[in-house]
């Protein structure tokens, strides 16, 4: 697929349109709605490549003394850190009785992650 560029046109032109089944099936409304997929895949990259960044930035950070948030003039980066989690295996707890729940615990790690907000208008820098 080539990569094309949206333009605010573009993007009204979609916004605006009545969608119908013939709009839907027409080849223009698909090269405009092709492109603004290719658009938010590649905007998408560049946001977890920026945040994996960021991320790479905080962790130290949280490692050496818990420092968990990064602050911007606009965006709080908080940096989530990897976890455990308890399910419980549906599977085997349909064949199991409810008094047997332990024997249905498992134990999943969840990876750390980033947690970006956008900052209010007066939200100060604490």
């Amino acid at each position: 697929m080539e990569n094309k560029l949206v333009t605010i046109d573009t993007l009204a032109a979609l916004s605006n349109v009545e969608v119908t089944k013939e709009v839907i099936e027409s080849e223009d409304f698909s090269a405009n709605y092709e492109a603004l997929n290719a658009a938010i895949k590649q905007l998408s990259a560049a946001k977890d490549a920026i945040n994996k960044k960021i991320s790479e930035v905080i962790q130290p950070m949280y490692a050496k003394d818990g420092t968990t948030t990064l602050v911007s003039n606009k965006y709080n980066f908080t940096y989530c850190a990897p976890t455990t989690s308890l399910n419980v295996d549906s599977t085997k707890l349909k064949k199991e009785y409810p008094d047997v729940y332990n024997k249905c615990v498992k134990v999943s790690n969840r990876a750390g992650s980033l947690r970006v907000t956008e900052r209010k208008d007066g939200e100060d820098n604490a």
